[in-house]
């Protein structure tokens, strides 16, 4: 039965998106994969980095929590280059991320069928775009 509601429409889809996100933990498992070592270093990000991600930056992406879009990162210059390269430093020196950079958006994509039911959407979560550069900067 459908639901007409608003609210009640908003809480089925809270629950549903709960329920697909919030799997147990899986069991520990004592199988060893041989995998070639990945060089990885622990110096915190520098400036080209910095600059190469803000590049690499998709500009018409949707923003995050915070709302700040991408658009607004690519054209920030060196000024914010120089910016997002010290709080990426103080993040690493401190080893810790903003809470806010925890936060994120779900949003319900329809897929196929009929749009009455949950399982019919997918979510897609929206993070905010600078703890999106510190994950792409410490990946490569």
């Amino acid at each position: 039965m459908p639901i007409t509601d608003i609210h009640r429409r908003l809480g089925r889809r809270a629950e549903f998106f709960e329920e697909q996100l919030n799997w147990p933990a899986a069991p520990a498992t004592s199988v060893r994969l041989s995998c070639p070592p990945w060089p990885v270093t622990t110096d915190p990000p520098n400036k080209a980095e910095v600059r190469k991600e803000l590049q690499l930056l998709k500009r018409y992406k949707s923003p995050g929590p915070d709302d700040l879009p991408p658009a607004l990162f690519k054209d920030g210059g060196d000024f914010l280059t120089k910016e997002l390269t010290m709080l990426f430093t103080k993040v690493w020196e401190l080893e810790s991320v903003p809470t806010s950079w925890n936060e994120s958006i779900i949003v319900p994509i329809f897929k196929n069928g009929s749009r009455r039911f949950c399982n019919k959407y997918q979510g897609i979560s929206q993070l905010p775009i600078a703890s999106k550069l510190l994950a792409s900067v410490i990946l490569r």
